[in-house]
């Protein structure tokens, strides 16, 4: 199964974001880091599959904040269009270099 992973930061006169294919193998997880210095900004992960599936994602703050209290995880569908919202409440005003870790959770293949 193929994701493609694609991550917007949204921010001034930003470029449109490269999508990632990536091949999934199972029992492994893909995961992307993005930094933030704007604590402000509200950011995009898409990750879409190359069939139905639920996925998980889990957000990990930067290493250096040491507070895996603030491990947050979802799980999306198509009806959510793949896309988690990662809020500025969510990442409570550390700055750094966060990572989003993508799995499929669902490898069924009809459509629910």
């Amino acid at each position: 199964m193929l994701l493609s992973v694609q991550i917007y930061l949204p921010r001034p006169e930003a470029a449109e974001p490269e999508v990632v294919d990536i091949a999934w193998k199972p029992g492994f997880t893909i995961n992307s880091k993005f930094n933030i210095s704007d604590v402000n900004v509200t950011v995009v992960v898409t990750a879409t599959p190359s069939r139905n599936v639920t996925l998980g994602f889990t957000l990990h703050p930067p290493e250096e904040a040491n507070a895996t209290y603030l491990n947050q995880s979802t799980n999306v569908t198509y009806k959510d269009n793949y896309r988690w919202l990662i809020t500025p409440e969510m990442r409570r005003g550390i700055e750094g270099g966060w990572k989003v870790a993508v799995q499929p959770i669902d490898q069924s293949s009809s459509a629910s």
